[in-house]
């Protein structure tokens, strides 16, 4: 039975990666009860714009990359169009189009939503079976709280089960999901890493940014999910990647390694030197 959706205060919109096919999020997010509406956002010069439109129609929102690259500040010596930063800052304006103060923007590699919450030892999951009822509770607290973004925890971020940060309390880091608002804009910048960049060069300045650890979203690896994503990798390594966020926020990133097994080159954040801090009272003087 084809799901009916429904006008909501928010919409997701989901920018394309260049695989008309196989937009596992759409899927994920009707599998896990989002009832709202659900937009694609094309460049202009998708190589699968068409196919994108015979699947999606109406929901299909087209937007000039050139255009975006005229107003991003990529701190690059060279001009790379694939990457997704374009559609991130395209996807506000587009939401206001739609008519939307609020909005969400997803990848297009989730395959699903999930609990999580620490027992004893073990660290549990349980699918969410009511996305709608998710995402309405976190846009209240959104707009309760000041914060620029808040975004779920994805599944690597739980990893070291119990012991893990996030497990403990919320992080300031906003990565691959974003709930946003109109009235608090923001630029997406830098050619790749552009979230971890982004959350990093706006925390240091007294801007904040959340990642809410009850809940996360499992996705395919990041490297392997888009056409235009492999190449600009391949062509420019992760190192080159790593080394945007070193670029601006030099005292608290740095470059190291990650993985167990086929160790590749990482970015590494010092959090506790990252954003400024409310200090507790007792160690006033």
């Amino acid at each position: 039975m084809k799901m009916k959706t429904k006008k909501r205060e928010y919409a997701i919109f989901i920018p394309s990666y260049g695989r008309s096919d196989n937009v596992k999020t759409v899927d994920a997010l009707r599998k896990h009860w989002y009832t709202g509406e659900i937009f694609i956002v094309c460049s202009d010069d998708d190589v699968s714009l068409l196919q994108y439109k015979e699947k999606y129609g109406n929901s299909v929102k087209v937007f000039n990359k050139e255009e975006y690259w005229e107003k991003t500040d990529t701190v690059d010596s060279f001009k790379s169009m694939k990457t997704v930063l374009y559609a991130r800052n395209a996807i506000r304006d587009i939401a206001r189009e739609c008519g939307y103060e609020y909005f969400w923007v997803f990848d297009d590699d989730y395959t699903a939503f999930n609990f999580r919450w620490p027992q004893g030892w073990k660290l549990r999951a349980k699918n969410i079976n009511n996305l709608d009822y998710v995402l309405d509770c976190m846009l209240e607290y959104y707009k309760k709280t000041p914060f620029k973004s808040i975004a779920m925890g994805q599944a690597g971020d739980f990893i070291g089960w119990v012991g893990n940060a996030l497990v403990k309390w919320p992080k300031r880091k906003v990565m691959n999901s974003f709930l946003l608002s109109q009235s608090r804009r923001f630029w997406y910048r830098w050619t790749m890493n552009d979230d971890v960049t982004t959350y990093t060069y706006y925390g240091v300045k007294w801007d904040l940014f959340l990642t809410v650890q009850k809940v996360a979203l499992i996705q395919g690896l990041t490297q392997q999910n888009a056409w235009w994503l492999t190449d600009i990798y391949l062509d420019k390594w992760t190192y080159v990647k790593s080394f945007y966020t070193v670029i601006v926020a030099p005292s608290c990133c740095k470059i190291c390694t990650m993985g167990n097994v086929n160790r590749r080159i990482h970015h590494k954040m010092l959090y506790n030197f990252a954003f400024p801090m409310i200090l507790s009272a007792k160690w006033k003087k």
